[in-house]
Parts: structure tokens; sequence; C-alpha cells
């Protein structure tokens, strides 16, 4: 089991044993908030794109502002907002999909019937039969490697970018068995009461917006980049043990355990630290609390955060690695995401006609995987630069990634589904829209041990000791999307002279609120987002 994996866990586990960080963020009935919460500006128009067949939602969609030159994206649920105080109602939006007519219409029939539907192109093979011969599928989808250089060229630039993360976590399964302590009050009771409390469900938010300077100047094949943040919004619960107190009601016993482990976790010197363990598993990590409270936060020794940092320089870190990760999505390099581009001997392909998109012929070819494979999808790709303009996929039925069982530890990845639109620009093409959505299941079922030790030349000495069974099971449902508001290139002097900030300034709020937006372009929020609402851990 990877590292990566286990260390989180661990920490959750030792959260959950220290009383610390227990109640977070919980999925509220959307059915006790006030409608005056939910209502918005009467010039913020809300419009739906639809299939015209079938009359389904048209997921990530383009739309064009021609007066404006600007453009928005539908969201997951076919959904678009639009100001229309700010156009005239002769201004024309220009909506697109991929595989679909394009529509044009004015604000004034939008006003009229917020509903726009599509009908998809006549997917004809004899409009791209070359010399009497159908083209092979697989060999076109080859070219896409072949001419990545030349269609996704590598440039100093700096991008204006828009990202939403969403994640929901169900604690399915969580028995803790007591079975030895240093400290006196911890015992079976208290631990079962522990267990009893931890809350089952947790949700979380985040929406980014920011510039970011790349330089590919010192390795083509890496990315180096600088972060401007603008704004962070994030639904953040911040879990205080008074606030657990209170809820608990404690007894005087459990009181005095709760001041004493507080104390145990306190470092005394740079001789003393704490380990978690299981079997032959194990990882160091010491303790930072906020001065202001009673809340205590773990850190584990591999992280790159000492105990110096503060949450805003490691949520601005945390950040930065992942702009940097669904960046590099626009090189191809990663052979596991790619794979049907990569490994096609295991994929079968189907070319299922032509459209035009942008004014350019492209090919609509659909795979399935053979025994080894693990997607299916549609690919969209230019006939005459052979570069890879959209494509949706996700794992095939009786697929799934990762599978692990191993010593007790069982960790798979079963939901994945991505989307990935690239936009011509000049005779090159540049990443502007990124979805994925991830489901992962993580379960333990070990003995878990947690040891304050006292460095000595030989055998560290052991001070305090907790020890117990866990049965853990949690599943978690996550997406992202990544939006590309504006793209321009820029010297590598202008990047040179950037200065970066050294964290980010957060806004945590209790629910969405799109008046925080106002004045921005970004993913219109869906009913679930709008509608959640965090827990006000005071009023237990």
């Amino acid at each position: 089991m990877e590292k990566l994996k286990i260390a989180p866990i661990l920490s959750i586990l030792a959260s959950v044993l220290f009383i610390t960080n227990v109640y977070s963020q919980s999925i509220q009935d959307s059915t006790g908030i006030e409608n005056s919460q939910r209502k918005t500006h009467s010039e913020i128009l809300k419009t739906l794109i639809l299939d015209a067949k079938n009359q389904t939602p048209l997921p990530y969609a383009n739309v064009y502002l021609l007066d404006k030159k600007k453009g928005l994206i539908s969201n997951e649920e076919g959904y678009f907002s639009i100001n229309t105080s700010k156009f005239r109602e002769t201004d024309t939006l220009r909506i697109s999909y991929m595989g679909y007519q394009s529509k044009e219409i004015t604000i004034k029939e939008l006003k009229t019937f917020p509903i726009i539907s599509l009908n998809e192109e006549d997917l004809m093979l004899n409009d791209i039969t070359l010399y009497g011969n159908t083209p092979d599928p697989k060999l076109i989808v080859k070219k896409v490697l072949e001419n990545k250089y030349q269609n996704y060229p590598r440039t100093t630039s700096k991008k204006k970018l828009f990202i939403r993360q969403k994640e929901f976590t169900d604690l399915n399964q969580l028995n803790l068995d007591f079975k030895k302590s240093s400290f006196i009050h911890l015992n079976n009771d208290l631990v079962k009461s522990i267990e009893k409390n931890v809350v089952r469900k947790s949700v979380s938010f985040t929406d980014f917006m920011g510039d970011i300077y790349l330089s590919n100047i010192d390795r083509i094949d890496s990315l180096i980049l600088k972060v401007d943040p603008i704004k962070i919004i994030e639904l953040k619960e911040e879990s205080e043990l008074k606030d657990i107190v209170k809820k608990e009601k404690l007894d005087d016993a459990t009181e005095k355990f709760m001041e004493n482990i507080k104390k145990a976790l306190s470092n005394n010197g740079n001789d003393e630290y704490w380990k978690v363990k299981t079997g032959i598993i194990g990882y160091k990590f010491h303790v930072e609390e906020n001065s202001d409270s009673t809340q205590i936060k773990l850190v584990f020794n591999d992280s790159k955060t000492d105990s110096l940092s503060s949450d805003r320089q490691h949520a601005f870190r945390e950040q930065k690695t992942n702009i940097k990760t669904l960046l590099s999505i626009s090189t191809l390099e990663d052979e596991e995401q790619w794979e049907f581009l990569h490994q096609t001997k295991k994929y079968h392909y189907k070319l299922n006609g032509g459209t035009i998109a942008n004014g350019e012929d492209v090919y609509i070819i659909d795979f399935k995987p053979k025994f080894r494979g693990k997607y299916e999808g549609r690919i969209y790709i230019a006939m005459n630069s052979f570069a890879l303009l959209r494509v949706d996929y996700h794992y095939a039925p009786g697929k799934t990634g990762r599978n692990i069982k191993l010593f007790g530890i069982r960790f798979s990845e079963n939901e994945f589904r991505t989307s990935i639109y690239f936009e011509k620009k000049d005779d090159a093409y540049a990443l502007k829209y990124y979805s994925k959505k991830e489901g992962t299941y993580l379960g333990i079922d070990r003995t878990i041990s947690f040891l304050k030790k006292k460095k000595r030349v030989l055998v560290d000495q052991k001070l305090e000791q907790i020890k117990m069974g866990l049965n853990y099971g949690v599943s978690t449902k996550s997406s992202i999307e990544m939006l590309v508001l504006k793209e321009e290139k820029i010297s590598q002097k202008q990047f040179s002279d950037f200065k970066e900030k050294d964290n980010i300034e957060t806004i945590y709020v209790n629910q969405f609120d799109e008046k925080l937006w106002k004045g921005y372009s970004i993913i219109e929020p869906t009913k679930q987002m709008k509608d959640h609402k965090k827990m006000n851990m005071n009023t237990y």
C-alpha cells in the first residue's frame, strides 16, 4: 500500500482517538434553507442546454458571447447563468457542443425561453472516405501523440483559471476495539462514546480563481509555475476541542484525560516524538497547536510542512500542486489517464463519423477496452492536424482502477469519469476545460498503536502508548472542474519579474453565496452545491 494512501487514514484515526477534529461538515437537508437565500438578482438569467432529441442536459457546452468576445461553459447539469443587464437585447450567444449543430440566439430570445435545444450532427462516413477507403481509426488515434508537440506547444504564458473542487465522504464503518493505554482515563467506555458520535458524512466545496504564470524554458516535459490568487472560497468546518467538550458534556474524569493527553501530545523537546504504527508500517508525526484555541493538528514528518508552517502556507502549496497537476493534463504524458492513446493495443476503435467544430473537419471515434483496457468513451480528432479536440470517457462496465487488498488494508478506485476540451488558438491548441469525477473506497482492519518515545543512543524509550483494533471503511466521491478563462503569451522576463505571494487568503463560508462571485465568470454551481449548508457546531 502506498505511503500516500496510508498516512491520511492514520492521521484521521489519531484525530479520532485524541478527540480532536471529530466533527466536520455534514450533509444538510435542503428543505430547511429559506427561499430568500436562494434568490439571485432578477437580471441573472439561468439557462439550460438540452439534447433536442432526448431532452437530456448537455454538460460542459460552450457558450460564446459574440459581441463581448468572451466565453462561458455549462455545468455538469447543463446550466449556465448570464447577467442580462450587461447586454443589449440584440446581442447574440453562440452555443456549441462537439457532435451537435451550433445555435445562435439573442438575449431577447433567451429571456423569452431560457432553454436551448441542440440537434446532433449527421454522422456520415461517406463524407470522410478517402480514395474509396475508410480511414483506420486506430492509426488516427496513434497520430495524436505523434503530433502532440506541434499541436500543443509549450510556451511561457499567463492563464486565468477558475477551479471548483467538491468532495463527499461517507464513513461506512467504524469499530474501535480498546486494548491498552498508559492514560488511566482512556477506557473502553470512552472509546465507544467516540465511536458512536463520529459524524458519518462530510461535504466540502472549494472555488479558486487566479492568474497562473507558466514557464517551460528549463525542461520541455515539466511545468514551472507561479500563482497569483484572486479569490478562494471554501466551505470548511473548523472543529475545536472545546466544542466537542460542550457537545459531549463530559464528566470530570474524561475532561481530566483530555487535559492529560493534550499535555502528552505536546512535544517537550527535540528528543521526543510520536509514532503511529500498524504491523511493520509506522510513521512519525508531530503536533501543532493553535495558540488561540484548544485545537490540535497532527502533521506527518514525511510531508514537506515543518512545525512552523501556517495553515495558509500549507493551503498555498496544496493549491499550487493541484494546479500543476491539472495543467499537466494538456501534455498528454500521463500514461495511466491517457491509456487509450499510449496503449492502443488494449482497445477497439470505431470510426463513428465526422463533424465540424470551429471550422475544422473532425473525426468522431468511439473506443472500448479489450481484455486489459480500462476505459470507454468518445474522442474527437481534427482531420488535418490530428489534434485531440475533446474526449469524454469513463471506466468501462466491470472495470475499475487500482484494487489493493493487503494485510487487512483494502483500497479501490471504483468510479472515474472525465471530460477534456481543447480550443484552437492560431495554429495550435490549448486546454480550455477539464472535469474529473472519482470514487474510492478505503478499508482498514488492523491493530493500531500510538507511541510517544524519547530518543536514546541504542533503543528509544517508550513514554506513552495507546493500542486498539480498528475496523474502518470510508467511501469518497470527489470532483474537480477547471475552466481557462483567458490566456496570453508572456516573455520569460515577465515570468521572472512576477513575485509570488507566500500564502493564500481564503474566504470561509457556511453556505455557497453567488454574490461572492459577482462580476466574475465562473462555472454555474449545481443545485446540490447551492442547497448545502454547513452544520453549525455550536447548535448541538
